[in-house]
């Protein structure tokens, strides 16, 4: 744990993965004196110990999801909304542009596989 970022409330279950140059995180809600859903995303540059605010994925708070880097790219899959849309979206992070990109559900592996090329 270096720096701090968002709200200092805590949280959890968000999601975080890490490419071959810096660690991303975001997302997760707070359950404590009052329920606060997390709809932001952080880079962690380790040099400097630092969070830098980058483009969120948008709409509602993403939660309980499974999150990964290849080389340059971020992925997000098996996530959700709520717990009524847990494994619905599949996302791929790009940083060069610091944009999201939603892609076919990994249930359809033909459609899938093109996302992690």
């Amino acid at each position: 744990y270096k720096g701090t970022f968002g709200d200092p409330s805590g949280r959890a279950f968000g999601f975080g993965f890490a490419t071959s140059t810096f660690g991303y995180v975001g997302g997760g809600y707070y359950y404590g004196n009052h329920i606060k859903f997390y709809n932001d995303f952080w880079r962690f540059e380790p040099v400097s110990a630092t969070y830098t605010p980058r483009q969120y994925l948008g709409g509602m708070a993403m939660q309980n999801t499974g999150a990964f880097g290849i080389g340059d790219k971020g992925f997000m899959v098996a996530g959700g909304r709520s717990g009524e849309m847990a494994g619905q979206e599949t996302w791929a992070y790009l940083p060069a542009t610091n944009t999201w990109q939603k892609s076919p559900n990994a249930e359809n592996s033909n459609e899938a596989s093109a996302v992690f090329t």
